[in-house]
């Protein structure tokens, strides 16, 4: 799943019909310095269960994961360094 951060589009019946403004890929290149950080936050984002995900628009510390049950889990930067060197 490819996402883009800071993109503003339309979409009808599932499909993307304009763009108003381009985003960056929110691919997870170079977003944590930290591999291990890196590894779990790749893994979040890659999970099969997941419907969306991407950073808070006003908050560039804050990334959310939206699941197909509707849940919706926060993460703070610090929160995933702090877990994935719990998981190491």
């Amino acid at each position: 799943m490819l996402k883009y951060e800071g993109r503003i589009s339309q979409f009808c019946g599932g499909f993307e019909t304009h763009v108003t403004r381009e985003g960056l890929p929110l691919t997870g290149k170079k977003l944590f310095r930290n591999v291990l950080a890196q590894k779990f936050f790749d893994r979040l984002r890659n999970q099969a269960y997941l419907s969306d995900y991407g950073r808070i628009e006003n908050n560039k510390n804050l990334f959310y994961f939206e699941f197909l049950n509707g849940e919706i889990k926060y993460y703070t930067r610090r929160e995933i360094i702090k877990l994935a060197k719990e998981e190491e």
